[in-house]
């Protein structure tokens, strides 16, 4: 008799075989589900009739009909793929799967097809807070960062953040320090920690919180993988703060997303906010994309309406506040790779550009 996790492995290697289509982010996926019903149906699908359903680029369309021939590589993946989570007493939930959770979903084209989770899966709910900013923050942001945090746990809100050094640190920590309800966000796979010296927070998140990667068992991070994540810790909230973060750091990922996604965008106003770890943060407030947070509790975060350009997109809106950071014009692109490498935090500097899809059909190709 085949295990249960052999059978699970059945259905997903259709999943793992469409997210590692070069090309499909999470919108163009949720297109096609809606097109072809799942997967499967999918690859049984022919090129001209993908093309005809869903208006996707031409050779993200040769590169999903190409990927077909690797169908039994995939059998392989999903199968040591459903191991490796039975072992870690972990979950791998599709969007068809009954329990992947209902706030997530909802966020369609933003709604991994697929996650890796560990934990209390009930803390993905509305009214959810993401607090990102620096890995190199200051002492003043650390310590009110943290409190803030706990404050906003006790009044019952859950904590989002990217398990990295600085800022997140500070934000998970201040909800353990309260309830515990804290979802830590991974740009790697679920058996990865990154920064290493991270491993306590990654064990008492795992215990009390919930962790979350898009990615599968074995993923390396890498700054593809890195900016994904940023966007998953936006879709996973209701409200956004970014605390501390100059205008190049990882952080502006997050607020653009917030501004894309329609979520409530706050920013920490600070005495001093000529500091260059906080001009990002300053051109936020200034630009009125972002409001400023009150620090006090968690209802004026989600009373606010968000935001709404006069007469104007959000990504213009956004272009027009940084035109520093349109997408691929960055200026930046090598810019203090050393740092990247030491970080893994939402303050990456922008990196070279690397797909995140093809950093994980990369690491399906391994497992």
């Amino acid at each position: 008799m085949r295990k249960q996790s052999d059978l699970r492995a059945v259905d997903l290697a259709w999943w793992y075989w469409l997210m590692s289509v070069r090309g499909l982010g999470p919108a163009y996926t949720s297109a096609l589900l809606e097109a072809f019903g799942d997967p499967e149906s999918v690859f049984q699908a022919g090129s001209e009739e993908i093309a005809q359903a869903v208006r996707l680029p031409s050779r993200t369309v040769m590169s999903l009909e190409s990927s077909k021939e690797r169908l039994s590589h995939f059998q392989g993946v999903a199968m040591r793929q459903a191991r490796l989570a039975s072992a870690m007493d972990a979950r791998i939930l599709t969007l068809h799967d009954p329990d992947y959770p209902e706030f997530l979903r909802h966020q369609r084209k933003n709604a991994p097809p697929l996650i890796h989770v560990q934990g209390d899966l009930d803390l993905i709910r509305p009214r959810a807070v993401a607090i990102v900013g620096t890995r190199s923050p200051s002492q003043e942001a650390m310590t009110r960062v943290r409190d803030f945090s706990s404050r906003l746990c006790e009044s019952g809100a859950p904590i989002v953040a990217g398990m990295a050094k600085g800022i997140d640190t500070a934000a998970h920590s201040g909800a353990l320090d309260s309830s515990g309800m804290t979802i830590g966000v991974l740009g790697c796979g679920l058996d990865r920690v990154y920064p290493p010296e991270s491993a306590p927070l990654y064990v008492e998140t795992r215990r009390r919180g919930l962790l979350i990667s898009q990615f599968p068992f074995g993923s390396a991070p890498s700054p593809g993988n890195l900016r994904q994540r940023n966007k998953l810790i936006v879709a996973l909230s209701e409200a956004v703060v970014i605390a501390e973060s100059d205008i190049r750091g990882g952080a502006m990922i997050a607020a653009r997303a917030a501004v894309e996604q329609g979520r409530n965008l706050f920013a920490l106003e600070w005495p001093q906010m000529d500091m260059p770890s906080r001009a990002g943060t300053k051109r936020l407030l200034e630009s009125n994309l972002a409001r400023p947070a009150d620090v006090s509790g968690a209802d004026s975060l989600f009373d606010t309406p968000v935001f709404r350009g006069a007469g104007t997109s959000p990504s213009n809106a956004w272009t027009a506040a940084f035109p520093e950071l349109r997408k691929g014009r960055s200026r930046n692109v090598s810019r203090r790779r050393t740092d990247r490498a030491n970080g893994a935090s939402a303050d990456d500097k922008r990196p070279k550009r690397r797909s995140a899809r093809s950093s994980q059909s990369t690491v399906a190709k391994r497992a």
